[in-house]
Parts: C-alpha cells; sequence; structure tokens
C-alpha cells in the first residue's frame, strides 16, 4: 500500500514563479526536491546572493549570501593585484627599509642589499666571500694546506687496509659502509695506518672544524682498535 502511494504524483507550487506542477510522491523526501519546477526556478531559488563589480577590472560577478561584505574581487589574480597595490612599500608589514647601503668586508667597496637580509651579507660577491675564508685571518686557515697533494703512500692498497681494519665502519656515527679515510692529525705525509681511520662523508664534514676535538677523540678510536692502550 505505501509503494503505491509514493508511485503517485501530487500537485507542488513552486517557490519561485509560482506555478504549478506534479512530482512524484518518492521524489519529495530527497533534499531540495518538490520545490522548484524547473532547473531554471531551481538556480535562481539556491542562488540567493548578489551581483557585485570586481573593484579592480569593473568585472560583474556572483557573490554568495555568506561572502557579502567580504568578497570584493571576481578572481585570485585580481585580488593579488588589489594586495600588491595595498601592501607595496612602507604600507607593507614586512618592510625593511628597502635598499641599503653596505661595505663588503674583504674589499671595502659598497654595494646595495635589501634590508630584509639582515646583517647576514657582508661581502659584495661570492669571489669575496671565498676570498676571505682563504685569507690569514679565518680562524680554519691552515696556510693552504688543503691544496697540497697526497703522497705515494696514500694510495688504494693503502686505503683499502685501513678501510678493511675499521671493517667499512664510520668511526663517530657507526654508519656502514664508510669509505672516506681521513688523516687524525690533519698532515698528509703522515700516512700510517695509526694515523688514519674511517669515516663517511658527512662525518669527515664535520672534522674540518673544531680540529682538537676530533684529533683527541680519534687517536682514542684508533688506540682502542689497535689495542695500543
Amino acid at each position: 500500500m505505501a509503494d503505491k502511494l509514493l508511485r503517485k504524483k501530487v500537485k507542488r507550487t513552486c517557490v519561485v514563479c509560482g506555478k504549478s506542477f506534479e512530482i512524484w510522491q518518492a521524489w519529495l523526501k530527497r533534499p531540495g526536491d518538490g520545490k522548484y519546477c524547473s532547473r531554471e526556478c531551481a538556480d535562481k531559488g539556491r542562488h540567493t546572493g548578489e551581483v557585485l563589480t570586481c573593484e579592480v577590472c569593473g568585472k560583474k560577478f556572483y557573490a554568495p549570501k555568506n561572502r557579502l561584505g567580504t568578497q570584493h574581487f571576481c578572481s585570485k589574480k585580481c585580488m593579488g593585484i588589489a594586495m600588491s597595490q595595498k601592501q607595496n612599500g612602507t604600507d607593507n608589514p614586512y618592510w625593511r627599509g628597502g635598499q641599503q647601503e653596505r661595505k663588503c668586508e674583504y674589499c671595502g667597496k659598497t654595494f646595495l642589499t635589501y634590508g630584509y637580509r639582515g646583517t647576514n651579507i657582508r661581502f659584495c660577491s661570492s669571489e669575496c666571500d671565498y676570498a676571505s675564508r682563504e685569507a690569514d685571518g679565518n680562524s680554519n686557515w691552515r696556510g693552504g694546506k688543503s691544496f697540497e697533494p697526497y703522497p705515494m703512500t696514500f694510495n688504494a692498497e693503502f686505503k683499502c687496509k685501513v678501510r678493511e681494519r675499521d671493517r667499512y665502519t664510520c668511526a663517530i656515527c657507526g654508519k656502514h659502509p664508510a669509505r672516506v679515510v681521513h688523516h687524525i692529525n690533519y698532515v698528509k705525509d703522515d700516512t700510517i695506518p695509526n694515523n688514519c681511520i674511517t669515516l663517511c662523508g658527512i662525518c669527515h664534514g664535520k672534522t674540518n672544524f673544531q680540529r682538537v676535538y676530533w684529533q683527541d677523540r680519534l687517536q682514542k678510536v684508533v688506540r682502542e682498535w689497535l689495542h695500543l692502550e
């Protein structure tokens, strides 16, 4: 009996145009059905917002009811243009004074840089930056020892023996396999097993800083491995 009632058509009145129309009884259970006589009336009934004018390009656009008063632009592109105009220069909350003059700490040349970069910019070019690191005043400068060639004894056979002794394991972090053979006292000519140890690439880079600390630490590791203590 209930199925027969659902198969019957009932008369309804369109809430937009006031026209009478028929609809299946079963369709009334679905949300939104039974209110409009056609798709055109449904679109009009659901659009409860207003047609506004874009503040940038002047184009007409539809704004939903819940966005009235907050939506002023027809697209993200127009919104970006408006934001760039309003927040340009001193109006921008991240303004740091624009370009500022700085003096290169290496060559003394005056150059321009932006204030938002802070005091990190100390040199006018990458050439001056690299040159300052090679100067005698640098705390890590060792007179250019890193550019000196390795002795003939520091060959593939010697490095292979050191790696096998250390079981291809980094003496600092324990990574396996590790393949870099490092001079503990940083003297290339002192190529003997007691002065060489296996490190991974990352830990080998760490040993370029705080050399006294790493030299003492790695010497103790080698003595333990060779049972010299």
